[in-house]
């Protein structure tokens, strides 16, 4: 789907407000996804436990769709190199990134 980059932030954004309100929704954060819902990494050896959302089927899996190969555009790159240097740099670093 394309969108102008005024539409996509506030599709994004409005996405990302909410999984946070229902994160911290007393009433549906239980409801919204439970403990082993969703793959994970141990932090001790790094092996993957998948998740049981993978044990059912339904007919609207985005694992059915087909791929569309297309380059990103040197401006959609720039941003992601921006944003890899920022992580990587002492002012935008984490405490744990480093830690394995």
């Amino acid at each position: 789907m394309e969108l102008q980059p005024n539409t996509a932030t506030k599709v994004a954004m409005t996405a990302i407000f909410l999984h946070n309100y229902l994160q911290k929704s007393t009433s549906s954060r239980c409801v919204y996804y439970t403990v082993g819902m969703f793959d994970s990494e141990s932090t001790q050896d790094g092996d993957g436990t998948p998740g049981f959302w993978r044990q059912h089927t339904c007919s609207f899996q985005l694992h059915n769709l087909p791929g569309v190969p297309r380059r990103t555009t040197a401006s959609a790159q720039a941003i992601s190199d921006e944003f890899a240097e920022y992580f990587v740099s002492p002012q935008g670093e984490l405490s744990f990134q480093h830690d394995k």
